[in-house]
């Protein structure tokens, strides 16, 4: 029993470091993160992010997009990152037992998704720098 108490604690760390934070995607990178003036890591530590804002910033700051998108433009490069408001549910369920002596444990993961996407921004990149951020709200 006592080993069957290990592997739910161990499995149940393993889904929840997974989840990427924006505090996760900035030591990641921590020391491109350093070289950034203190107006932009302010911005980037609380998930916001500004005209001029570099691509790498924008993923340190809101994660990875839900799409992407790049065409050629007069312009030059445009390139669409879309985020989405869709995440995964997870569920896990443990169960067990006994009878006539016999003991007997289950367990199970579920992950599902929500069937409509909901963007919260979209954010427009002219040769790798952001020249138009649009915000949804829910």
């Amino acid at each position: 029993m006592k080993a069957d108490k290990i592997i739910v604690c161990a499995l149940s760390l393993v889904l929840l470091s997974a989840c990427s934070t924006t505090n996760s995607r900035i030591r990641q990178q921590q020391e491109l993160f350093d070289s950034y003036p203190p107006a932009t890591q302010a911005a980037i530590q609380n998930s916001e992010i500004n005209l001029g804002f570099t691509e790498n910033m924008v993923h340190m700051a809101l994660g990875k997009p839900s799409h992407t998108a790049t065409q050629a433009t007069t312009d030059g490069t445009l390139t669409t990152l879309s985020f989405s408001k869709k995440r995964p549910g997870l569920g896990i369920s443990i169960g067990g037992g006994s009878f006539g002596g016999s003991t007997g444990i289950s367990g199970g993961v579920g992950v599902s998704t929500p069937p409509k996407e909901k963007y919260s921004h979209i954010v427009d990149l002219v040769d790798g720098k952001v020249t138009q951020i649009r915000y949804f709200e829910d």
